[in-house]
């Protein structure tokens, strides 16, 4: 065989060990193992489970706060009704909701008024109603107005149950 014959022979090898070496590196880091796929579910997995009670209390506390701000402004209209006598008495549903929502009576007769706020099944502490604040397993809020004398001022007072 001529020199260049040898030369020519020997850089064919040599490029054809270096590609194959060059496609098994490749192979090797193409993608993710099984194992490594598990970890990371199950790690998300984790983080789910320690999230969705603190999101499921967050919401329920919203929900329940909207109510019970409600209850407070109706509350504060039987308040200003009352103090006045002007118009008519603002009322949406005539006594205590049966299930979730806000029912409200306001009297002029009795010069008293009752707003609840029910939220039916939603567990929900830490819910503030002017300065009483829910515990976990009320379902129920309930804002009383009792007019003072001519002069001073309605008190509202709010109690959970």
């Amino acid at each position: 065989m001529a020199p260049h014959q040898l030369r020519a022979r020997a850089s064919f090898q040599t490029r054809l060990l270096l590609h194959l070496a060059h496609r098994r590196t490749q192979k090797t880091s193409e993608g993710f193992t099984l194992v490594e796929l598990m970890i990371v579910v199950a790690i998300l997995g984790i983080l789910a489970a320690a999230a969705l009670p603190n999101y499921m209390q967050a919401r329920n506390s919203a929900a329940i706060g909207s109510r019970v701000a409600e209850a407070v402004s109706f509350a504060k209209a039987c308040a200003v009704y009352q103090a006045t006598g002007i118009g008519n008495a603002p009322s949406n549903t005539s006594g205590a909701p049966a299930t979730d929502g806000v029912g409200m009576t306001c009297n002029s007769t009795t010069a008293t008024g009752t707003v609840t706020a029910r939220w039916g099944s939603a567990k929900a502490s830490g819910v503030r109603c002017l300065t009483v604040t829910s515990g976990a397993n009320d379902t129920l809020a309930t804002i009383t107005v009792i007019p003072a004398p001519t002069g001073t001022q309605d008190q509202i007072s709010c109690s959970y149950s």
